[in-house]
């Protein structure tokens, strides 16, 4: 793991946001959402992080969104005080991270959690709840291709357990790309 620079929560967020925002899960509950609050999506594509009044849109936008700041959803027993570092994964780091203790993820996983495991499984043409595994395929290639996508987030409950906050899919699909770079930029935040 390499150390790049210490960042902020509103950095996280606004990260959180725009990596959601392009899912085809997802996006339309932010888009929603952004409709509700009387504002443009560009403060998520392009967030200004030292406009507070954006910076507390874009929370409360998460907030709706996944409980952030309520204690709720993916955010239900979160802790409050956190550091945020943006950091180079290497692959030995990435062999270490850990899914959100979610079903689908614990099966694909095959119980173990690990990313590594349900990319073996995905290779295996194991397949969960009846969901395709394409997407992982598709964005895979896309990083064959040169593609990169926003950072995921985790969450350092220690110094080697590594957790997925956000960006399940796009670490699945890196681990399983063939052509990938060496280092992953992530952001991992520390509880204090």
């Amino acid at each position: 793991m390499k150390f790049i620079k210490n960042t902020t929560e509103e950095d996280m967020v606004a990260t959180f946001l725009k990596a959601e925002i392009n899912s085809p899960r997802w996006g339309s509950s932010i888009l929603k959402l952004l409709q509700i609050n009387g504002a443009d999506r560009e403060i998520i594509d392009n967030p200004n992080l030292i406009n507070e009044k954006e910076n507390k849109l874009r929370a409360k936008i998460l907030s709706d969104f996944k409980g952030y700041g309520k204690d709720d959803l993916l955010f239900k027993s979160f802790p409050k005080n956190m550091k945020w570092k943006r950091v180079e994964l290497n692959k030995g780091d990435l062999q270490k991270v850990e899914y959100i203790n979610y079903d689908y993820w614990t099966k694909l996983s095959g119980g173990s959690g690990l990313a590594v495991d349900a990319v073996k499984n995905i290779k295996k043409g194991v397949e969960v709840f009846n969901e395709s595994n394409e997407q992982f395929w598709k964005l895979a290639e896309y990083i064959n291709n040169g593609g990169k996508f926003t950072e995921i987030i985790l969450i350092c409950h220690n110094t080697e357990e590594l957790v997925l906050l956000e960006g399940h899919v796009r670490l699945t699909s890196y681990l399983l790309a063939k052509n990938k770079p060496d280092l992953l930029e992530v952001i991992i935040g520390y509880p204090s």
